[in-house]
């Protein structure tokens, strides 16, 4: 048996699987900005928080649709749980933010 020097590793990727269409995703948050109301009995005292990165664009998203129903806007925020993830050996960038009311927002 030899083996070639400088021989190159050929990596195949597979596609990932699409989960939803973009057309159920839409109707999922639909869905669950309807249930939130519901279960809230309204708006008051509700906000939403979005952990970043990922759950902010939905929690934005969800705040659209709740104020288009509701005609009131709903507070949005985000929250940063860099510093406090364990899958990471090193933490990220230090998290910044001001204090509003009872949320923490983090514009990053």
């Amino acid at each position: 048996m030899t083996i070639k020097k400088n021989a190159v590793r050929k990596t195949e990727f597979r596609q990932k699987a699409q989960l939803m269409s973009g057309s159920e995703i839409e109707r999922t948050l639909v869905r669950l900005a309807h249930e939130i109301l519901e279960k809230n009995g309204g708006i008051d005292g509700l906000g939403l928080v979005g952990i970043c990165r990922r759950g902010v664009p939905i929690a934005e998203r969800l705040g659209k649709m709740i104020q288009q129903v509701e005609k009131k806007k709903v507070p949005v925020g985000t929250l940063d749980i860099t510093l406090y993830r364990d899958d990471l050996s090193t933490p990220g960038p230090q998290a910044s933010g001001a204090r509003s009311g009872d949320w923490l927002f983090h514009r990053g």
